[in-house]
């Protein structure tokens, strides 16, 4: 988690330092959403992918 929050707060930075040159800087945090292929998968396996 650490690692998230060192790389949202230099992202952050960035992008208020380079906003005045119409520059956008983005974090995209991937990550597991409920759906149904989860369906598919055994609890415990389903645990330790999540």
């Amino acid at each position: 988690m650490a690692e998230k929050f060192a790389l949202e707060g230099i992202s952050e930075s960035m992008r208020r330092e380079l906003q005045i040159h119409n520059i956008k800087v983005v974090v995209i945090g991937p990550g597991a959403i409920e759906s149904s292929i989860w369906d598919k998968f055994e609890k415990d396996e389903k645990e330790k992918t999540i």
